[in-house]
């Protein structure tokens, strides 16, 4: 598979990688860094199709990291995502939700973000059906949610030919994600395997640590899928590793969102006993707001 490209100009540039500031910052050689703990590569199945390969080393690679979590808008071109993810689910090493609306999609991954503090995969097949998605980018944006975003694209020799419901795809996010990535078409290649699981580890930490949405534009050849084998040994070296053994443990989750008087600069209020006040209860915030309004007496607005 050729290296992946950062986008955020036109195209096939391959000039600019959408940082977490949401500025572009130019590399004339983006590539995907080797892994940074040093494990051993492990042993995921290939099928011989680079399609269904590439999307086993990806999904695969992400579960490792922590991903339990993918919202599936089925589609043809994803088809080889989908089938994986399938099979995942089928060894109980994700939840599965299929939603035929790609809008509906995008905030259900914006809710298990919020819920649970880990990215959750939002996959979709190519075309303007990307498009649905930035609302629901756009959310987790601006309230420092991470989010995995994963679109099936055509090969490069597929695009700009004027089909029917194609789109720009790479970048199309612009600086709403912490990163964008447009990786080319797998090919077979034998080191496929291990830079798709290294894009798995950086789009991960990116997500996480920059707490926000990731894009990657993964573009698939025909034939788009085949079979995918079992993974039951996948699953056991999993389990193996989250009850102490040799696997990789998942990473952590996004660190929590500070307070709001932190975050805005206001100086805190001491609250006592002969207080008259209200307390309006916001986004996330908890059963705290409604035993704060016990204990005062104070009236709750959520």
């Amino acid at each position: 598979m050729p290296e992946p490209t950062a986008t955020g100009g036109p195209p096939g540039d391959g000039t600019a990688a959408l940082e977490a500031d949401g500025g572009a910052s130019h590399d004339p050689s983006p590539r995907v860094e080797p892994a940074s703990n040093g494990r051993a590569r492990d042993r995921t199945p290939r099928t011989g199709n680079p399609a269904t390969d590439a999307a086993l080393a990806l999904l695969t690679g992400l579960v490792r990291q922590g991903l339990r979590h993918i919202v599936l808008s089925p589609g043809s071109r994803s088809q080889a995502l989908a089938l994986v993810a399938a099979e995942l689910e089928r060894v109980g090493l994700v939840e599965l939700h299929v939603r035929i609306d790609e809008r509906v999609a995008g905030f259900l991954a914006v809710g298990i973000a919020a819920e649970t503090g880990r990215p959750a995969a939002v996959v979709t097949t190519s075309g303007t059906a990307t498009a649905n998605l930035l609302p629901a980018v756009l959310e987790a944006h601006h309230s420092n949610l991470p989010m995995l975003v994963l679109t099936a694209d055509r090969p490069s020799e597929l695009r700009g030919i004027r089909s029917n419901q194609t789109t720009v795809q790479a970048g199309m996010y612009g600086a709403a994600v912490r990163r964008a990535l447009d990786v080319s078409a797998p090919t077979g290649g034998a080191d496929e395997a291990d830079q798709n699981r290294r894009l798995a580890e950086q789009a991960w930490v990116a997500a996480v640590d920059s707490a926000g949405p990731v894009h990657l534009n993964l573009a698939f050849r025909e034939p788009l899928s085949v079979a995918v084998p079992d993974l039951g040994a996948f699953a056991a070296e999993i389990a193996e590793g989250d009850a102490g053994g040799s696997g990789a443990p998942a990473r952590g989750v996004a660190p929590e969102r500070g307070s709001a008087a932190s975050a805005l600069g206001r100086p805190h209020v001491t609250l006592g006993p002969d207080l008259r006040t209200i307390v309006i209860a916001g986004d996330a915030a908890g059963p705290h707001a409604e035993a704060l309004a016990r204990a005062g007496g104070w009236p709750l607005l959520a």
